[in-house]
């Protein structure tokens, strides 16, 4: 609570600078035997000073430019004088600069030239998949139109989301929103507890993988397995089609929905992984260059040029965007990349260190499945050599999600008038 309310107050602080900077205001010195007074009745009118510092026959204060001629009788009751040390505030500020008319058109420019940029799109970012790498969704929505400079009005986050479900089998929920100059991608591979289905269109709950059910939990739609059922990929597990009854199990009426719900199933994974036994290790040379880019939409333009090419190299690149506040993204980066020279040298693996790498992979794999959520029952491998590579079969038997979005299409039902007529 103390917390808030001190959030609150520095808000107001804030504000209340904000406003006095925009009315105007000005530093004041008053000189004479009634400085003190003189204070006082200000207070007594309740006059608004701000910075008062009060002397013997001297002192010093702020106070708002509307206010300035309410301090006339008080001068005159006091007999005192007073004159302006420091004027501020936009007022003064466009008084001093409205004889540059240049200067005023380019701010005005600016600010026009930022109220064009933010109808654009200008960054992209995609979360979530393990499955898809985000050049893959990125590669997908360029196709779709959607890139870099792609007007903002035109976006539509619904449509967008059925495209990607559809061309992306494996995944099981996504979510697009555009946020001032920023689209943002979010995939997951299944579907948790935490995840909230954002379209508005109807959808069916389907399986997306094969496996039998563990659990079922349906908070809308009609639940068309239960625990035990086998299932396949492509099942429809919960139906977002509702069916309404009468007492005698009529059917009334078809209502189209949402399907939410939590389905875990038990699942067989096979793991596949190889690698050869014949690998190169980098080994720095010590020498390296740097490189600076300046970035305009999609140009990169050097301006600290790569003069000798290294053969083998790596490189470690530091990119910053130019935004204002946290969506507002503009067309304009820098990058500055680090390319270090290495050398490669052939080396081959015995069989104990590959089977040592191959049981690290595979554990490193397991631990990736754990944090998607995944509940290991049992896992086994089995680790062969062939052809000078190292290859690892096994299998893993888990509790997963399996539940993936599927979009209902409603079709028109038939009316009396739209049935053939007989010639």
């Amino acid at each position: 609570m103390f917390l808030k309310e001190l959030l609150q107050g520095k808000r107001r602080f804030l504000m209340d600078i904000l406003l006095q900077w925009l009315r105007g205001y000005v530093r004041i010195e008053i000189t004479g035997t009634g400085t003190s007074r003189f204070f006082q009745i200000c207070q007594h009118r309740q006059l608004p000073l701000w910075e008062k510092s009060v002397g013997a026959q001297k002192g010093s204060c702020c106070l708002s430019v509307d206010d300035v001629p309410a301090l006339a009788p008080v001068l005159r009751k006091t007999h005192v004088k007073f004159h302006i040390l420091e004027k501020n505030g936009a007022p003064f500020f466009l008084c001093r600069y409205k004889k540059r008319k240049l200067f005023a058109a380019g701010i005005v420019l600016c600010l026009l030239f930022l109220r064009f940029l933010s109808g654009f799109l200008w960054d992209i970012q995609i979360y979530g998949s393990d499955l898809y790498s985000p050049a893959q969704v990125q590669a997908f929505l360029e196709r779709k139109g959607l890139s870099l400079g792609y007007p903002c009005k035109k976006i539509n986050c619904e449509k967008l989301e059925e495209q990607l479900r559809e061309h992306f089998k494996d995944i099981a929920w996504v979510s697009c929103e555009q946020k001032g100059t920023q689209f943002i991608v979010h995939m997951k591979d299944t579907i948790d507890v935490r995840d909230v289905n954002t379209s508005k269109s109807p959808c069916d709950l389907v399986a997306s993988r094969d496996g039998t059910i563990y659990s079922i939990v349906t908070r809308s739609g009609t639940p068309l397995v239960k625990k035990g059922d086998k299932v396949k990929k492509g099942d429809v597990l919960i139906s977002g089609i509702v069916h309404i009854l009468d007492d005698f199990d009529a059917e009334l009426e078809t209502d189209f929905t949402n399907a939410d719900g939590d389905i875990l199933a038990e699942t067989t994974s096979i793991y596949k992984d190889s690698f050869s036994l014949d690998y190169y290790a980098k080994t720095e040379t010590g020498r390296k260059q740097h490189q600076f880019f300046i970035r305009l939409g999609v140009w990169n333009l050097p301006l600290i040029p790569n003069r000798d090419k290294f053969s083998n190299s790596y490189s470690i690149s530091d990119y910053h965007r130019v935004r204002l506040g946290r969506t507002f993204f503009l067309p304009l980066g820098w990058e500055w990349k680090t390319v270090h020279e290495t050398t490669l040298d052939q080396k081959t693996r015995s069989r104990s260190d590959a089977k040592a790498l191959a049981k690290k992979r595979f554990n490193q794999y397991c631990r990736k499945q754990k944090r998607k959520g995944i509940r290991i029952l049992d896992s086994k491998y089995k680790t062969m050599f062939r052809d000078g590579s190292c290859v690892t079969i096994g299998t893993i038997h888990s509790v997963e999600s399996i539940g993936k979005i599927h979009a209902i299409k409603k079709e028109k039902k038939k009316t009396p008038d739209d049935r053939p007529k007989n010639s």
